[in-house]
């Protein structure tokens, strides 16, 4: 976990994917998650890379600079999400 100052700018990374109706947030990354907010990019290069292969079409994400306490997103956490996919795809597979 970053240990950053009330004052220190830590970024969150929110991922939108495109379907047929439009585009949504799907999950996002936070900064303070990760010691740093170059391993929190690794991340989200990570991120994106495993979706691309598991067959989530991403429209982008969208990088939001914000101070340390500020809310967290509502949204699930990459490690989150990526478990439902996993999840889906094993589930899938045995169908």
């Amino acid at each position: 976990m970053a240990t950053q100052g009330p004052s220190s700018r830590v970024y969150e990374y929110t991922f939108w994917e495109l379907d047929e109706v439009g585009q949504h947030a799907i999950f996002a990354i936070d900064g303070r998650d990760y010691e740093s907010n170059q391993i929190a990019y690794a991340r989200v290069l990570e991120a994106s890379d495993e979706c691309d292969s598991l067959g989530v079409r991403l429209a982008e994400f969208e990088m939001t600079e914000q101070t340390a306490t500020a809310p967290r997103s509502p949204l699930p956490t990459w490690q989150e999400y990526r478990a439902t996919l996993v999840k889906n795809r094993t589930e899938d597979d045995l169908l």
